[in-house]
């Protein structure tokens, strides 16, 4: 009686445990091949000969430093930057080792190694089997998507799947896995229709071998997009430290093609650590980063040490304003306006008049001192009159960056 009891107690826990569960259910096979794949996965950020981002896409690495994509993601680019989903690592694209532009697949190099590679499938692949997309649409980096493949179709010697599995813009470039994990195409971002989306087939590519072997190009020589040239002054950090947060723009701010950009970080006297930016044109008088310049930009963020703070912030600024005012000669002030913001209290001031005697006309100048407890901001733009341009481009820059 006692051995039928034991029985009918260890069927009746066997029971509640399949009806409740008392551990997690196995893992799908979506969820599988989404776990293995995502690190290899990539975002794409392209950009323009001025910096500016124009597109941005997917990529999924295939061999160390080597980076599979669409070739029309990376068209027109005249730079391109690779990133980890999260964000914790980037690499600007040194090359581009092979293309083609009528299947529209490429792989870009990068100065990796080490990363999680995914292996290209090129065969087995029937109308019906399961599929995963993995991208980043709408910058919706991480995207996880399945179906099925929906048709094996070839249109001018270009092997194409199309397929089910959801992808929109920012997608391009992903990955198309089987239920073996293998990748067996390149998904093109944007959606023809209802249900209706295509990738490249990895057919369309050559052998591993070729693709880890092929010597890269610049990716100006295949996109025909050059970046403008900056001439450094010095290797130095810009103005993206923690401390900084709140003047993480001040670090976008690029020169102009045929201008002089320079960055320093260094303490002072007065334990305060500051950060400079300076531009100029090659033709600007000028002696060092530490001195003066006829026609530029310069501006400075300074940091206190921990415990230092300004008492007065508003009366700081004024008086760093007075100071730099009474460099210049002859001065007559155009504009003044106050300031008081998130970003501490200060004054505006543009001017009239004579700063360097090697400029003999009149200069133009702005100037910004801004303070808070533990942080000042000093930006100067000036030009002598005749380069009134100059200075208008410059204050555009400068707008247009820090909003």
């Amino acid at each position: 009686m006692r051995k039928q009891l034991q029985q009918l107690t260890m069927a009746a826990a066997l029971v509640a445990r399949l009806a409740f569960g008392d551990s997690k259910p196995p893992a799908t096979w979506i969820e599988n091949i989404a776990a293995k794949a995502l690190p290899a996965v990539m975002s794409m950020e392209c950009y323009d000969a001025a910096g500016k981002l124009t597109a941005t896409g997917s990529g999924f690495v295939i061999a160390d430093g080597r980076v599979a994509t669409n070739f029309h993601v990376i068209e027109n680019s005249a730079s391109v930057q690779v990133k980890t989903l999260d964000g914790s690592d980037s690499w600007k694209v040194s090359g581009v080792a092979l293309y083609n532009k009528r299947s529209d697949w490429a792989v870009v190099t990068i100065p990796a190694k080490n990363l999680p590679v995914l292996k290209l499938g090129r065969s087995g692949v029937r109308q019906g089997a399961s599929v995963v997309a993995i991208g980043n649409p709408l910058r919706r980096n991480g995207t996880v998507t399945a179906g099925v493949i929906s048709a094996l179709r070839s249109e001018d010697g270009v092997d194409w799947l199309q397929h089910s599995a959801a992808t929109s813009p920012g997608s391009s470039g992903g990955p198309l896995l089987n239920s073996s994990g293998d990748v067996i195409g390149i998904n093109q971002g944007s959606a023809k229709g209802e249900g209706l989306h295509f990738a490249v087939a990895a057919t369309n590519l050559p052998s591993d071998a070729a693709l880890i072997d092929a010597e890269p190009v610049e990716l100006s020589v295949v996109t025909g997009v050059e970046e403008e040239k900056v001439h450094k002054l010095t290797a130095v950090s810009g103005l993206g430290s923690p401390a900084a947060r709140n003047f993480g723009w001040a670090s976008r701010i690029k020169a102009p093609a045929g201008w002089i950009e320079a960055r320093e970080k260094r303490p002072m006297k007065d334990s305060r650590v500051c950060e400079t930016l300076m531009l100029a044109p090659l033709e600007a008088e000028q002696s060092d980063l530490g001195g003066w310049l006829s026609h530029g930009l310069r501006m400075t963020v300074c940091f206190l040490a921990a415990g230092q703070t300004i008492d007065e912030p508003a009366t700081y600024a004024l008086e760093r304003a007075k100071a730099n005012l009474d460099s210049y000669k002859k001065v007559t002030v155009i504009e003044k306006q106050e300031l008081d913001n998130e970003l501490g209290s200060g004054i505006v001031v543009v001017i009239r008049g004579h700063r360097l005697d090697k400029v003999s006309e009149p200069e133009k100048a702005l100037l910004i001192e801004q303070a808070s407890r533990t942080t000042t901001f000093h930006l100067e733009i000036a030009a002598p009159e005749s380069h009134a341009t100059e200075i208008e481009s410059l204050l555009k820059l400068f707008h247009e960056v820090a909003q």
